[in-house]
């Protein structure tokens, strides 16, 4: 049930109902009329884009059907009225107000026309008939004497200055050629034809431009462990490491032990080590012949220089004893070269760790891409701006922050010589104590956008359609200290939804900076489109962005999930006029959400 009341001139709700499309004579719509209205001749008016629909109430009626041509989407409803009995043109009006009808699960099965409503004309006269027949009759008088013929329209032009025949007088009537109308409204979907034979191959077309990098994509399954790869070039020599700990005590290492027996024809050698024991068993040769007697000689005339001494032999054969030992692994050992061992060390020499190994692991190569992108961004942005405040007589320079520059921006004189500063709050709750207090102070001057219902609703219209304040998904944050607008639903993920601020730019030609204090959760790397809207009403404002006319937009993006900040947004150059702003991006199914405490804007 629908029940408004209509005081001075706005219409307040004080009841209402879902409104379903496609129903024919069966929503019924109630007013109450405070005491200035009584005396008037109220009419209903309905406007949906470019059709208008009046139905009367007269001067004594307080409720009419909805009108059946009405479909889904937004529609504007006002009254209007006059006095019978002022003959100076007195007319009543009201402000709008916006109803929103959904989609119906209505299908025809037949194409039955929609009974249309009567137009005003027809409505006064059917009214006045009522009227004449209600009155009391009395007797019939005697038929009057026929009358004097009258004059000819033409003939009254002619006392009233024209001058020409009756022909001109004709062809004066017709009108210019009025301006071409606006397209209307796209059709209902026909019924899908029968399949067509394919049609020849036609001509390669030329290439396109290069899209828009896509968003990255989710994490993929771990893949298998591929090849080996080839050993890569020798790297930079990192700084010595700290020194490792001490190694554990190795095992007690064993030294092999020789002993020597004589026999009778030679000797047995026995070699004990690790392993085991090893035998080796020589034998003494044959005698051999007997040589020819020598000369007889002296001891000194033999040269023994290069020959060992028995206690050269003996030492040596006790050094070897004691440095001797073996290995399990003496083929691997083997195979070492200088190469590899000079490569341990370099790599020992950049050994190291991260106590955020976890979070470095999840860096992609996009993710970094885009921070250097918005740093670029940002430093453009301050160059600019500290150029102009320079030229504008302000000292600034572009190493300063953001934050820092947009405050100088106030400081430019307002002396006549330079541009004017226009700086004005679009939104904050930052001093609020409650989600009430913020539906208080913006019910009705925040319009919510949803892709799922196709339409914009006021903030206290959606709060109450997903439970009132108290429930989750209201898009009223409960969270001290901001008490923002979340723009989220837990409800319904992956949907489309904006918010139009109520309040209009009058911005004059110069440039545009937003301050946005927000808060995000999981937003990483998401991006929020911000559109301004030329209009004159919030009404024409919400058409406009249903339409998706916008007259300039520009991109916000978030890189990283940020708890809380307090960020300069440059949107760019503008023209002077009348805005709106409006902006759109997309709540997730990861819990993704975006709450605004504070917007505000310069324009310089």
């Amino acid at each position: 049930m629908w029940k408004f009341i209509v005081k001075s001139q706005k219409i307040e709700t004080l009841e209402h109902d879902v409104i379903a499309s496609d129903q024919i004579s069966f929503v019924t719509l109630n007013f109450i009329f405070e005491e200035d209205w009584r005396k008037f001749h109220k009419v209903v008016q309905f406007s949906q884009c470019n059709e208008t629909y009046n139905l009367v109430l007269g001067t004594d009626g307080t409720s009419c059907l909805l009108p059946s041509e009405l479909r889904s989407g937004m529609v504007k409803m006002s009254v209007f009225g006059y006095d019978p009995a002022n003959m100076s043109g007195l007319r009543a009006t009201t402000v709008p107000v916006i109803l929103h009808i959904r989609p119906s699960g209505f299908v025809q099965d037949s194409i039955s026309p929609v009974p249309p409503t009567p137009d005003l004309y027809q409505q006064l006269l059917a009214e006045m008939e009522k009227k004449i027949a209600e009155m009391p009759g009395g007797s019939a008088g005697e038929s009057g004497k026929d009358g004097a013929d009258g004059l000819s329209a033409y003939e009254i032009a002619v006392q009233n200055g024209f001058t020409g025949s009756a022909s001109d007088w004709l062809a004066s009537l017709q009108g210019e050629k009025g301006d071409k109308g606006d397209p209307g409204e796209q059709g209902i979907q026909g019924i899908p034809g029968e399949k067509g034979n394919p049609g020849e191959r036609g001509l390669q077309g030329e290439k396109g431009e290069k899209g828009d990098p896509g968003e990255p994509g989710k994490q993929g399954e771990k893949g298998d462990p591929g090849e080996p790869g080839q050993q890569g070039i020798q790297g930079i020599p990192g700084k010595k490491g700290e020194p490792g700990e001490n190694g554990k005590d190795g095992a007690d290492g064993f030294s092999p032990v020789v002993t020597t027996e004589q026999t009778n024809d030679g000797a047995i050698i026995m070699i004990t080590d690790a392993i085991g024991v090893h035998t080796v068993t020589l034998h003494n040769g044959l005698d051999g012949k007997d040589g020819q007697d020598g000369q007889a000689g002296t001891l000194d005339s033999v040269d023994l220089t290069n020959y060992a001494t028995i206690d050269y032999v003996e030492e040596l054969t006790a050094n070897i004893s004691k440095t001797s030992h073996t290995h399990v692994n003496f083929t691997t050992l083997n195979s070492l070269s200088i190469n590899d061992i000079d490569t341990w060390n370099l790599a020992a020499s950049k050994a190291h760790w991260h106590k955020n190994a976890e979070i470095l692991d999840t860096l992609t190569a996009d993710m970094i891409a885009r921070w250097n992108q918005t740093a670029e961004q940002l430093a453009d942005t301050a160059t600019v701006i500290a150029q102009n405040l320079t030229t504008m007589g302000v000292p600034a320079t572009a190493d300063e922050n953001l934050n820092t520059l947009a405050a100088k921006i106030l400081e430019i004189p307002q002396d006549g010589t330079s541009s004017p500063v226009g700086k004005e709050i679009l939104l904050n709750t930052l001093d609020f104590s409650s989600s009430e207090e913020t539906l208080e102070n913006y019910a009705n001057s925040i319009y919510i956008y949803e892709s799922s219902a196709e339409n914009f609703q006021t903030l206290a219209e959606i709060v109450d359609k997903w439970g009132g304040v108290a429930s989750n998904n209201n898009f009223v944050s409960k969270t001290n200290p901001n008490f923002g607008i979340n723009m989220a639903n837990w409800s319904e993920t992956n949907i489309d939804t904006g918010i139009l601020f109520a309040h209009k730019l009058e911005l004059f030609t110069g440039r545009l900076l937003f301050s946005i204090y927000a808060s995000f959760s999981n937003w990483t790397n998401q991006t929020l489109h911000f559109h301004l809207i030329q209009a004159e009403t919030p009404e024409q404002a919400i058409e406009k962005a249903l339409a998706g006319e916008y007259v300039q937009s520009a991109d916000y993006t978030m890189a990283g999930a940020i708890a809380q900040t307090d960020d300069i947004f440059a949107f760019g150059s503008v023209s002077a006029g009348n805005y709106y702003l409006y902006i759109d991006g997309t709540s997730k199914g990861d819990n993704s959400n975006f709450t605004y405490a504070k917007i505000e804007y310069l324009n310089y």
